[in-house]
């Protein structure tokens, strides 16, 4: 994030982007610490949105140069949705 700064007029969406992601990282880190009843899904919540924010930044930064492939969001969404269903059991 802090080159971001240096380049401002051209990466002021990527610096949002990373402070997204550090804040979704920084509330799943607290709910797994804290004692609260539903801890498990909103840590794995929390983190499989980070992981989706920072692949979205990913993308973004570097789309010109890579394929029309979105494949690592899907999944991304697909392993937060089994994450999720097996920490209600």
């Amino acid at each position: 994030m802090g080159l971001s700064v240096v380049r401002w007029a051209h990466n002021y969406h990527l610096f949002t982007l990373g402070a997204l992601s550090l804040i979704a990282a920084t509330v799943a880190r607290t709910a797994l610490r804290q004692c609260c009843r539903n801890r498990g899904r909103l840590h794995i919540t929390e983190m499989g949105l980070s992981y989706r924010v920072i692949a979205t930044a990913f993308y973004v930064d570097n789309g010109k140069s890579l394929p029309a492939d979105l494949l690592i969001v899907v999944r991304g969404r697909r392993a937060l949705a089994l994450g999720a269903r097996k920490c209600r059991r």
